[in-house]
């Protein structure tokens, strides 16, 4: 009787962790996505180097979507006036974009010139999490070599 109890009561415990466990592995698989993603596109944008980080020439080597800036801020994941270039849909060919392995997910490239000869290059990757974004940065400097 006892034993019968003892491994009902550890039924009901291991029943009772499982969708814990399902929820935290799938927002871990979710952030190394989004960590993947964000790190290929940080090195394909430092690949193609400092005279191609502008919007003309990343947008004609497929490493953004447009040439047009997205307003990060006002669409809910960025802070106020943040401004980006989106990636979401490059790369489809080999399914390795946020759009297709991210719920709800985007990709945006930001470029600023914080000295002469030197260009900060930052991905930001977004996705819907329970009605949240969630957001992985990476950045880089590229210099005028």
């Amino acid at each position: 009787m006892f034993a019968s109890f003892l491994a009902l009561v550890c039924a009901l415990l291991f029943s009772a962790t499982m969708p814990i466990a399902n929820a935290s592995r799938v927002k871990a698989d979710s952030l190394n996505t989004a960590v993947s993603i964000a790190q290929k596109q940080i090195e394909r944008l430092r690949g193609s180097g400092y005279a191609n980080l502008t919007p003309s020439q990343m947008h004609s080597q497929d490493l953004i979507d447009s040439q047009t800036l997205v307003n990060m801020g006002a669409e809910g994941f960025g802070s106020s006036g943040e401004h980006g270039y989106e990636f979401s849909g490059v790369d489809a060919a080999i399914s390795d974009n946020a759009s297709r392995l991210l719920v709800g997910g985007r990709g945006f490239v930001k470029v600023t010139n914080p000295s002469l000869e030197l260009r900060r290059v930052e991905v930001v990757v977004v996705w819907k999490e329970k009605n949240a974004w969630r957001v992985v940065r990476v950045g880089t400097m590229v210099a005028n070599l």
